[in-house]
């Protein structure tokens, strides 16, 4: 009698943990891929301590929730446009099936090749795109070169600056104003170019960068 008891208490204690495995088994990370410029590909800094390692580092310190994918180095915004297809057909990137989310930072290398209106039109076929596949996208703005603005576009600076946070909230996206915030005027963190980011760095923007991505994952999850 005694044993029967205790088999039957057994299989009550172990019942929720069979019945959870299923589900627990179903839970497929995140995939946050990246698509942009040097800046979030980590021009110049060594493997293992790029931003995207980093990131993923910072968003999986309770759990492996996210996979962190970074695309390679996008050099301007209409060349972002021909890589996302690509990344729309691959199954390791924007393909397939699990939970998918993007982190768009592209812009900054425009202004010598392009008008600020081509810039915005590129930027706005990359998040239709994305808007129409229903997967959640974070806009990353940059501050533009001083070289930007010249005398036939006195204006550049604020309208680059303004078009990434009406590009975010014409799609409903995140936007996050200045990817290398708490960087920039920081020559301590910056690598002999005076441009990109160090490893330490990057380690400051991924943690001023954390909560808003933090959300945007709370928006690819189903």
């Amino acid at each position: 009698m005694g044993r029967r008891l205790f088999g039957t208490a057994l299989t009550s204690l172990l019942a929720p943990l069979w019945l959870a495995g299923p589900a627990w088994a179903e839970v497929v990370p995140v995939r946050i891929v990246l698509l942009g410029d040097s800046y979030i590909a980590s021009y110049g800094v060594d493997s293992g301590h790029r931003f995207e390692e980093q990131l993923e580092a910072a968003l999986n310190a309770n759990g492996p929730l996210v996979q962190v994918v970074g695309t390679g180095y996008t050099s301007t915004s209409f060349k972002g446009v021909e890589h996302l297809k690509s990344l729309l057909e691959s199954e390791d990137d924007l393909g397939g099936n699990g939970p998918k989310a993007v982190i768009l930072e592209l812009g900054s290398n425009d202004c010598a090749r392009y008008k600020l209106e081509e810039t915005q039109a590129s930027l706005d076929a990359i998040l239709k795109s994305l808007a129409g596949r229903h997967i959640p996208v974070l806009v990353v703005g940059t501050t533009p070169y001083t070289g930007c603005e010249r005398k036939d576009r006195p204006n550049y600076k604020a309208l680059y600056v303004q078009m990434f946070a009406d590009l975010a909230d014409r799609y409903g996206n995140l936007y996050y104003r200045d990817f290398k915030e708490g960087v920039g005027g920081h020559p301590e963190l910056m690598q002999g170019d005076h441009d990109h980011p160090t490893a330490k760095g990057d380690a400051v923007i991924v943690a001023k960068m954390l909560p808003v991505v933090e959300e945007l994952v709370a928006r690819a999850q189903p």
